[in-house]
């Protein structure tokens, strides 16, 4: 790297937010190897991700509910409580971030979380709202969908 260092990004998620879906989950399942297996099968990280993507949280659960019934319980949960898929900050991280901000150095964040669920973050967090510009991952993919929806038309 060469050049004067300008602006600084921060990830969000396990760089300023511990987030993990066991958080949730442990409290659901008395065996965690059941919990595992419903981790790798079910809530998996593929299905994670299209809610990263911008999948609204509803429309998700709904689907994975009706390929799997027997699982709709713990789907649910998935959505009414991913507050507790949060685990608290990562103070030294925090901490970083509030010095670089005094010293009015342009901070920035980037996050895959979900539109839906980075605004509740953002309530829980209100370090959140300090950065000078955020790039959620879910809006970006939408408005890349939108443009080549309007490139298609345009041809």
């Amino acid at each position: 790297m060469s050049g004067k260092l300008t602006t600084i990004v921060f990830d969000i998620g396990s760089v300023l937010i511990r987030w993990d879906m066991r958080n949730l989950y442990r409290k659901v399942f008395d065996d965690s190897a059941r919990m595992e297996w419903f981790l790798a099968n079910i809530c998996t990280h593929d299905f994670n991700i299209e809610q990263d993507r911008g999948r609204p949280f509803a429309e998700a659960v709904a689907d994975l509910s009706r390929k799997h019934p027997e699982w709709k319980a713990e789907i649910e949960l998935y959505d009414s409580r991913w507050t507790e898929m949060l685990d608290g900050t990562i103070s030294g991280t925090v901490d970083i971030l509030g010095e670089l901000q005094q010293k009015n150095w342009p901070t920035y964040a980037i996050t895959n979380f979900s539109r839906e669920k980075f605004d509740v973050s953002r309530k829980l967090f209100p370090f959140l709202d300090t950065f000078r510009g955020t790039v959620v991952s879910a809006d970006e993919r939408e408005l890349c969908r939108k443009l080549g929806d309007g490139m298609k038309k345009a041809a």
